[in-house]
Order: C-alpha cells, then sequence, then structure tokens
C-alpha cells in the first residue's frame, strides 16, 4: 500500500510539473510571438514602398502635420515611448524611404530572420533581405540590412538600430 501511495504521488507530482513547465513555456513562445510581431510591422512599414497612401503624403509638400500623423499611424504604438518612436522615425522611418523615392526605387521586403540574443534584456538580432527596383527597370536587385531592436516587458521597442551599410550606398548609385 505504502508502495502504491508514493508511485500515485510520484506520478501526480511529475503530471503537476510538467504542467508548469508547459505553460511557462507557453508564455515565453507566445511573448516571443509578440515581440516579432512588434518588430515585423515597423519593419514592413519601413522597407515595402512607397506606398500609394505615403505618396499622396508625400505631396502635400507644405502639410506637414499630415504627414507627421500618417507617420504616428504607421509607428508610434509600436514604441515603448515619445522618444524612441521619434528617434526611429527620424533616423530611419522616414529618411529610407524618401532616399528610395528621391533615387526612384521601390522596396520590398523578401525574407526576415530574428534571432532573441541570450541578454537578460530582452534584444533581437534581425536581418531582412530586401529586393529594391528602379522604377521602369526589368529587373531588381537584392540587398541584405541588419539591426538590432531592445523591447520591454510589454513588447514594445525601446530602441532600434539598422545597420544599412552597403545597401544605403547602392540605392545612391
Amino acid at each position: 500500500m505504502k508502495f502504491l501511495l508514493r508511485f500515485c504521488a510520484t506520478v501526480l507530482l511529475t503530471v503537476f510539473l510538467l504542467v508548469v513547465v508547459g505553460c511557462q513555456n507557453d508564455k515565453v513562445i507566445k511573448a516571443k510571438d509578440e515581440n516579432i510581431e512588434t518588430m515585423e510591422a515597423v519593419l514592413q512599414h519601413t522597407f515595402n514602398g512607397p506606398t500609394e497612401e505615403y505618396l499622396e503624403e508625400i505631396e502635400k509638400e507644405d502639410d506637414f502635420a499630415s504627414f507627421n500623423k500618417y507617420l504616428e499611424g504607421l509607428y508610434e504604438a509600436d514604441f515603448a515611448d515619445r522618444n524612441a518612436y521619434e528617434e526611429f522615425v527620424n533616423y530611419y522611418g522616414a529618411t529610407l524611404m524618401n532616399e528610395a523615392l528621391r533615387h526612384d526605387y521601390t522596396l520590398t521586403i523578401t525574407n526576415i530572420d530574428y534571432e532573441q540574443t541570450s541578454s537578460d534584456e530582452i534584444i533581437y538580432n534581425f536581418s531582412l533581405e530586401l529586393q529594391y527596383q528602379k522604377n521602369g527597370a526589368n529587373e531588381s536587385e537584392q540587398g541584405t540590412v541588419t539591426g538590432q531592436a531592445n523591447l520591454n516587458a510589454d513588447h514594445k521597442i525601446e530602441d532600434m538600430v539598422l545597420q544599412l551599410g552597403d545597401f544605403w550606398s547602392k540605392l545612391g548609385e
């Protein structure tokens, strides 16, 4: 009888531990997915276009308030605070698409890979493959952009850095 009680207690404890560990893993996977969704939204807006909506907004030459509202709608909800949002938009958000527009290119993301670092903070490295095509050209070219994003527990970006390197210089050619 003692043996049967110990056996049942061991089985119940094992099942309990498996359920607890499984639930914890589900929470980690869900958090990771939400982090990737946030980064993906920002990268898609930054590197796909210019879209018709972007072109309409940029054509309103003297209406900076409207353009700023447009950018806020694209990006602000994905950033931890106003400062993080403004830093990203000033360095990359509007600048990159304006550069593509100035050189008459259309940009399209073909793939993004994410890898969470082993840091205690929520930091991801990412690499995206980018197709860029001169408007009116038959052929497109491929480039790679790498970067890093720091996120908070609410899955909002605190800082995002893009290493444009060779890609940036190719657009100017």
